[in-house]
């Protein structure tokens, strides 16, 4: 067996070990159309089933692994999925505090006309322009950041329409979200980084009341509550002086920020709450955060700053979705099947982050040599994984339906005492 053959067995054994942490393998129907799914999204750098399909390189006839992909997409997602996809997550984030960045993204089908509940919403795509609207879908979508990279973890992405049934709004499906990882922490363990669209005193209360943390950037004109009386957020912030010195590193440049934090109230929260305010290098707007665990000492407020600033991970995310694996060129048409895909998607960027995260490993190592790379470090190596797997994969002309784990070919001695029949 050929070094390439090797490595292309060891990438689909890892993708077999984390299925089967999420489906199990007791499970044989959705433990192989998992396999088959996060196999066909990494060769083909695709969600379009007709592509996975392709990638597959299987006997039968390109319409029937279509179909046989597409009925299981049509399942109710499976809540005990959702859930062991969290745990096998936290199994990579540091053993204290865990990091959770929060957003909402959107995908649009301007041109779809049988998807179903498709709604207004904004398209983010052209910036500056609010009230840009078309036809498409909401998800929100909450990631970890792995221990030793940094790189974003997939842990809850729900695609949502307000024209499905029973349907509340956009931050109960965020609260949904939430309390789904809430229930896998220890007390004060996570805390959930968002940006000022969280700003919200019943997220506050929530996150609290499950005994957890939030940091969350506010709006300019809050409220702040202290014993000689109440001060806009903003104006405070003109009145102070960053006490502490963050270094950052943004754009591969080294930044400076001056911060400095307070404990006040907040009108209709009960509970303390610590401001932290920013100013980066000699810009006069400033950043202001909130949260509600106890800031102490200058590394409590300078930790604060650098959890925030992790926060365009996210979008980061987003950006890979999209741009790399056609997140928006679905061809599902039901909300479940949508949804499904996605689950898919998502386990196929965890089997990522976890190559990345281990490596010291040799697949990680080895992997590289087949991707396209022109800078020695980045931030998120999501893309140049990615590269070296498509291009690896590439070379498997057998699939991953004959795929055949190596056997140990060691020399095996007889022994005597094993021999039932000896007489």
């Amino acid at each position: 067996m050929n070094k390439t053959n090797l490595l292309v067995s060891h990438l689909i054994e890892k993708m077999e070990n984390l299925i089967s942490k999420i489906v199990g393998k007791s499970k044989g129907r959705q433990f192989k159309f998992y396999l088959d799914m996060v196999y066909g999204i990494l060769k083909s750098k695709s969600i379009v089933l007709n592509e996975i399909a392709h990638s597959l390189n299987e006997e039968t006839s390109l319409k029937k692994v279509n179909e046989r992909l597409y009925k299981n997409l049509m399942r109710i997602p499976d809540i005990n999925e959702r859930h062991n996809m969290i745990k096998v997550g936290l199994s990579y984030m540091r053993d204290k505090e865990k990091v959770f960045l929060i957003d909402d993204t959107d995908v649009m089908k301007p041109y779809g006309k049988a998807f179903e509940g498709m709604a207004k919403v904004r398209d983010a795509s052209y910036p500056g322009e609010s009230t840009k609207y078309d036809h498409g879908y909401k998800v929100t979508t909450i990631t970890g950041l792995s221990s030793k990279k940094k790189q974003p973890i997939p842990f809850y992405d729900h695609v949502h329409s307000p024209h499905e049934l029973d349907y509340l709004s956009v931050n109960n499906i965020t609260n949904i979200g939430i309390r789904r990882i809430s229930e896998h922490l220890k007390p004060y363990e996570g805390m959930f980084v968002g940006d000022r669209g969280y700003d919200d005193i019943k997220f506050m209360k929530m996150v609290h009341e499950l005994n957890q943390y939030f940091l969350v950037r506010m709006h300019n004109n809050r409220w702040l509550i202290f014993k000689n009386g109440k001060i806009k957020a903003f104006d405070k912030a003109k009145a102070v002086k960053g006490k502490v010195i963050v270094p950052i590193t943004i754009y591969a440049k080294e930044r400076f920020i001056k911060a400095t934090s307070f404990k006040c109230k907040l009108r209709d929260y009960k509970y303390d709450v610590w401001v932290v305010i920013s100013y980066m290098d000699n810009n006069p707007d400033p950043l202001i955060l909130i949260t509600n665990k106890p800031l102490t000492t200058k590394d409590d407020v300078a930790q604060m700053v650098y959890r925030y600033s992790s926060r365009w991970r996210i979008e980061e995310y987003f950006r890979f979705k999209k741009s790399e694996l056609g997140f928006e060129n679905f061809r599902v048409k039901t909300l479940n099947s949508i949804n499904n895909l996605t689950f898919a998607l998502d386990i196929a960027i965890m089997l990522l982050a976890i190559i990345i995260d281990e490596d010291a490993k040799y697949l990680y190592q080895e992997i590289q040599n087949y991707s396209k790379i022109i800078k020695d470090k980045v931030s998120i190596e999501f893309y140049r994984i990615l590269s070296g797997i498509h291009s690896l994969l590439g070379t498997n002309k057998n699939g991953v339906k004959n795929y055949k784990p190596i056997r140990d070919t060691k020399p095996k001695q007889l022994s005597l005492f094993k021999i039932k029949d000896f007489v």
